[in-house]
């Protein structure tokens, strides 16, 4: 950002943009809608930020911080949001545990940053980058402590890219529910760990053994 912004005029670009990502995406929302929606002029809004994306991270930040304090709390600061984990030396049992821990917080965090979640989900730049942690994260897990995949490093990558991809669609469709009010808070949190142990369990999975069965 090229100026620092005042608190009164942050709030309202936020809740500007908010309201037009919600209601258009990240693809038809619009910087010139949101500038006339925070009493500014669109080429003012662009000195606070290049564009869209740039104002997209500015709006989830707040999320963005509060989930990276939350993972690193979990992981004793072997995960960080905002680096690319090389080396976690977790067990299965420790990832179990981990993730049921993030499973209740995760929906108390979407319950308070609704709107941020929601956006965070929306095909821009924050969510490739977001995938692309997540999908790195799956690929230490699997290379690091449940199977010999050192031969197949385009495989994995490729299948813990598929997963990332899948982890966060069905996420969104859980937190749909809670939106619906199908679901309450606790039983959104058995639902999340419940899905994301199923993913945990697919890393046992020799998938070297099964591609060379398949191909030979």
């Amino acid at each position: 950002m090229a100026q620092v912004l005042k608190e009164e005029l942050r709030d309202r670009i936020v809740d500007a943009a908010k309201q037009e990502l919600l209601a258009k995406g990240v693809k038809d929302a619009s910087m010139r809608s949101i500038a006339f929606n925070s009493g500014m002029t669109v080429g003012n809004l662009y000195r606070y930020f290049k564009g869209k994306d740039e104002l997209i991270q500015f709006v989830v930040s707040p999320c963005l911080e509060k989930l990276n304090e939350l993972i690193q709390h979990k992981t004793h600061d072997r995960i960080s949001l905002f680096e690319t984990a090389s080396s976690l030396d977790l067990s299965k049992n420790e990832m179990k545990q981990i993730l049921d821990s993030l499973a209740d917080d995760l929906t108390v965090i979407y319950h308070d940053y609704k709107d941020e979640m929601k956006i965070l989900f929306m095909d821009s730049e924050v969510q490739f980058q977001m995938s692309a942690w997540f999908t790195q994260l799956i690929v230490t897990l699997i290379t690091e402590g449940y199977s010999d995949y050192a031969s197949m490093k385009q495989e994995v990558q490729l299948f813990a890219r598929m997963m990332a991809v899948s982890i966060f669609s069905g996420l969104q469709e859980c937190f749909r529910r809670l939106d619906d009010v199908e679901f309450t808070v606790e039983e959104t949190a058995v639902l999340v760990k419940l899905y994301l142990r199923l993913y945990l369990s697919m890393l046992d999975f020799d998938v070297t053994s099964f591609v060379q069965e398949v191909v030979l």
